[in-house]
């Protein structure tokens, strides 16, 4: 069973490459870059996690999880480490490995 996954970002356009590159590793991404999407999402398809990339400044990253996590204190919200090196690409491994720890946990 794959999750279902809310990928929150800056640019709309970087998440849907994302979201296609995703779909090779068969995962369920729903992508978003502002609190009135986030809210239509968490209300009619809830996601089973939600990663947050680096591109946010981290002021806005730590409203964003705070924002979630008011709506959906159960939700697990996972934001993405920046580095200096941080980069797209990244947040491609990332979301992956946030995946099979999720599906670990539920085959526990």
């Amino acid at each position: 069973m794959e999750p279902q996954i809310l990928m929150i970002g800056r640019k709309i356009e970087v998440l849907n490459i994302l979201k296609e590159e995703l779909k090779v590793f068969h995962r369920k991404v729903t992508i978003a870059t502002g609190r009135d999407e986030i809210m239509e999402i968490l209300e009619n398809n809830p996601p089973d996690f939600v990663v947050i990339g680096a591109g946010l400044p981290d002021d806005q990253r730590i409203s964003m999880e705070n924002f979630i996590q008011k709506l959906k204190p159960d939700l697990p919200v996972f934001p993405i480490e920046r580095s200096e090196s941080t980069c797209p690409f990244d947040m491609i491994g990332f979301t992956n490995r946030m995946a099979v720890e999720w599906k670990a946990g539920k085959a526990q």
